[in-house]
């Protein structure tokens, strides 16, 4: 009885790893598949250049350069923010009535082709103009202040 239940053990043992190996065979190559072909750029499309036309003309090129040209608005309205907190405010209402509809704009952007990266891009245009906004509040928001002591806005020294 010992010997039978020791060579079922054995061969449970042989089983189990035999499995473990298998699945982490499975699990190397399909990593090192997934590595060399984005090293070597299997089946990536490549990125467009300057004057290339990357979507086509219709709704969805005019709907994200007007976004676009919010977004250039958002950061010029908060530049002369005192905080960041003002900054982000501002950013965000001067990026209406443009980014109302972003949702629809991604709609209509996933319908032409390359669509979604140029709505994409613009997305991310975006995120980084709201990070300068707060970033430009919060290092100039100090100068500011010590500037509002030397030349107060009233034209009086403190």
């Amino acid at each position: 009885m010992q010997d039978t239940l020791e060579r079922g053990r054995k061969l449970g043992r042989k089983y189990t790893l035999w499995v473990f190996a298998t699945l982490a065979t499975v699990f190397i190559l399909s990593t090192t598949l997934q590595i060399a072909f984005a090293v070597f750029g299997v089946g990536a499309a490549p990125i467009t250049t300057a004057g290339e036309a990357a979507i086509a003309h219709g709704s969805c090129e005019a709907e994200l350069r007007t976004m676009t040209a919010a977004i250039e608005r958002a950061i010029l309205a908060s530049a002369s923010a005192p905080g960041e907190a003002g900054a982000a405010d501002a950013y965000k209402a001067a990026l209406a009535p443009e980014w109302n509809d972003e949702q629809g704009v991604a709609a209509r952007c996933a319908a032409t082709e390359r669509g979604v990266d140029a709505f994409a891009t613009v997305l991310r245009f975006r995120a980084v103009g709201g990070e300068l906004a707060a970033r430009h509040a919060r290092e100039l928001g100090p100068l500011r202040a010590d500037l509002a002591v030397y030349l107060p806005p009233d034209g009086l020294p403190r």
